[in-house]
């Protein structure tokens, strides 16, 4: 008797962490609502109409599904920065995204190709 609660206790933890896990780390949209007026971009303000803020802004529009939550800890390289809203590009393949909500700052990660490092690259 006691052996069967076991299995099926052991089981039921197991589904509950499978799922909680497959919650997490599921595909989703980035709140690009949350987007804010101007970012501070190696030491410049930038905003509508800055070819620098228009681009962070088209690519993340334009890619707003698909992004993944992230628990890993990325090195800062080209930050596009706001007090509630944070863009990280790496490279030419992955982009980092936290922002504000009411429980937090969530971060998001997503690999695709852009060329948001070569336009960073004037700056270094």
């Amino acid at each position: 008797m006691l052996l069967k609660f076991l299995k099926y206790l052991i089981f039921i933890v197991t589904a509950l962490f499978v799922l909680a896990y497959l919650y997490v780390f599921r595909e989703q949209d980035i709140r690009v609502d949350f987007i804010p007026s101007q970012f501070k971009f190696f030491g410049e303000r930038v905003s509508e109409g800055d070819t620098d803020y228009d681009n962070v802004v088209s690519l993340l529009k334009e890619n707003k599904s698909g992004w993944e939550t992230s628990v890993v800890s990325y090195v800062p390289n080209q930050i596009y920065d706001s007090p509630s809203f944070k863009v990280n590009i790496l490279e030419n393949v992955v982009v980092v995204v936290s922002y504000k909500t009411g429980v937090g700052y969530p971060q998001f990660v997503k690999k695709f190709k852009h060329d948001l490092g070569e336009v960073c690259q004037k700056y270094n």
